[in-house]
């Protein structure tokens, strides 16, 4: 696929810079204060110097073509999305997948003076970047090891090994209600590009301060490892997830690959690689290298010192613990956090039906809740049942959650929530099964369209308290007659959060007392539809 000679150990990082193109950097520099009231963002500022402002803004314009117009466009949407997201936030360290090679605490100590924000604070604590991660790598090896011979960072990928059976089903269960695989995906592929920023940086002060060198670093090197890659791995979704990634790379980091190497590559690959390649510019295109099985170790050697070459590939490392290590549980040092997957629980709610969850809360105990219905709404009424005489910080928060949405079901161009809340899954009292088996039973008088509660008349609400006294005839399944009817009268002690009849909602809750929350996701208005229910409950350690 590739002749060994046309492979050099390095390439350049940048283009010949005539005066021409340096006129144009000084120009979209100058474009950028004007747009920005004279200042620099901080995607430029955070460069440090003059020298380093610069190369970015090599960067956009290469990647755009030497257009300033369009090169000022792509800076402007990059910020847009950092702001959207709130990237200049995120605390990235300690890592959520290995670096191989790489030590830290050391790279905190040499950047942080350079680059200070929350980024390098050490401070992070374990969420759903965690969680993709362990559905993705018990099967799967996407990590950074060691640098190659020009001093890159090399990232090395073996989607070729990966059980995708095994990560579909792991993802799928921590796919957000009503999302989909980019839903976890791309927000963690996003996460290892804001780490990828620190580990060029990090490379680029070794090799100019440690080693001497006068070259700068300007991105990573890639190898991916197809062997055993086939067509039954290429589902459609897959495809889609690939060019979601593609996308976000090309929108939002310019020139941040410097070399890919496709190793051990069968013709299957190359069927593949036509189907996306059309997601990729020219100039990304040209650092793309395919090499045969035959021919993959003699090309890995001439970029890669066989010492930081991992054992698996045929080179000399052995790094504690494995050079390319898949997710070890065990594997948890130095995140803080008690962080557990927290899987979307599937439910069937039959016409005439509703499906009730019950959490019992300390006071300061939070918990949050998230949720999709296909292509229909069902009634949902939240209510905290508290232990003692509801307080007035309670009746306060009843009020305020009342008027609140519920959120919306529309996309965000950007990539929502991609630092999710820290959590893990708070054990229900009464559980149902896939076939709502705790769903209650509709009275008998409620007519179509029409819930117990509202054919029962007459409702009164007070400060956040509800009560009424319709549909004390609902049946209730035997497995659930410890359970609360939901439609029976609710005491003074229950305060409604929640009642709006809806297909998406996301919402948290922090209980200022003891007591009881009751989600009530009421189908019982219906006599024809049943309702397909995604739903996911996370309670966050409550932390001084």
């Amino acid at each position: 696929m590739v002749k060994l000679d046309d492979v050099h150990e390095s390439i350049p990082e940048m283009d010949e810079l005539d005066d021409k193109k340096n006129e144009k950097i000084s120009d979209l520099l100058d474009a950028v204060r004007e747009a920005y009231d004279g200042e620099m963002p901080y995607l430029f500022t955070r460069e440090g110097d003059e020298e380093g402002q610069r190369l970015l803004a090599y960067k956009f314009l290469k990647a755009r073509g030497w257009k300033i117009s369009n090169a000022l466009a792509m800076i402007e949407g990059v910020l847009q999305f950092r702001k959207a997201n709130h990237m200049d936030d995120w605390s990235l360290f300690p890592c959520a997948f290995p670096l191989r090679g790489y030590d830290e605490e050391d790279i905190d100590a040499k950047l942080h003076p350079l680059l200070p924000g929350k980024a390098l604070d050490g401070q992070r604590v374990r969420g759903a970047w965690d969680g993709c991660y362990q559905a993705l790598q018990a099967s799967y090896v996407n990590l950074y090891h060691h640098y190659d011979k020009a001093g890159h960072p090399v990232l090395y990928d073996g989607f070729g090994g990966a059980n995708v059976g095994h990560i579909v089903k792991a993802l799928d269960k921590i796919t957000p209600p009503g999302g989909s695989m980019k839903d976890v995906i791309v927000p963690f592929h996003t996460y290892m590009n804001e780490v990828q920023y620190y580990m060029i940086r990090y490379a680029d002060y070794r090799s100019r301060t440690l080693l001497g060198q006068t070259r700068r670093i300007m991105g990573c090197t890639v190898i991916m490892n197809a062997e055993g890659m086939h067509m039954g791995m290429i589902q459609r979704r897959f495809v889609s997830v690939v060019q979601s990634i593609f996308d976000v790379d090309q929108k939002y980091y310019p020139e941040t690959l410097h070399r890919l190497f496709v190793i051990k590559c069968p013709k299957v690959v190359q069927m593949a690689y036509n189907l996306v390649k059309s997601s990729l510019d020219p100039n990304t295109r040209r650092k793309i290298t395919f090499c045969d099985k035959k021919e993959s170790f003699a090309v890995l050697q001439k970029v890669i010192d066989v010492e930081k070459l991992p054992k698996e590939l045929g080179g000399n490392c052995e790094c504690k613990g494995g050079c390319l290590p898949r997710y070890d549980a065990a594997d948890t040092d130095g995140v803080s956090g008690d962080y557990v997957s927290v899987p979307t629980e599937e439910h069937k709610i039959k016409a005439g039906k509703k499906l009730v969850k019950e959490y019992s809360l300390h006071a300061k105990d939070s918990i949050s809740w998230q949720f999709a219905v296909e292509n229909h709404d069902v009634k949902v009424l939240v209510y905290f049942e508290a232990e003692e005489k509801p307080t007035t910080e309670l009746l306060e928060l009843a009020d305020t959650m009342l008027v609140e949405s519920d959120g919306s079901a529309e996309e965000a161009d950007n990539v929502a929530a991609l630092e999710p809340s820290q959590g893990h899954a708070k054990t229900p009292t009464n559980e149902p099964n896939e076939e709502c088996e705790s769903c209650q039973s509709v009275n008998g008088s409620a007519t179509p369209y029409e819930s117990p509660r509202e054919a029962g008349g007459a409702t009164k609400t007070t400060k956040g308290i509800t009560r009424g006294d319709a549909g004390k005839g609902d049946k209730v399944s035997e497995k659930n007659k410890s359970k609360k009817d939901a439609n029976e009268p609710l005491s003074d002690k229950t305060v409604v959060l929640k009642d709006k009849k809806t297909h998406y909602g996301t919402d948290d809750f922090v209980a200022p007392q003891d007591g009881k929350l009751v989600l009530i996701f009421d189908n019982s208005y219906s006599w024809m539809y049943e309702k397909k229910l995604q739903l996911r409950i996370i309670e966050t350690p409550t932390r001084e």
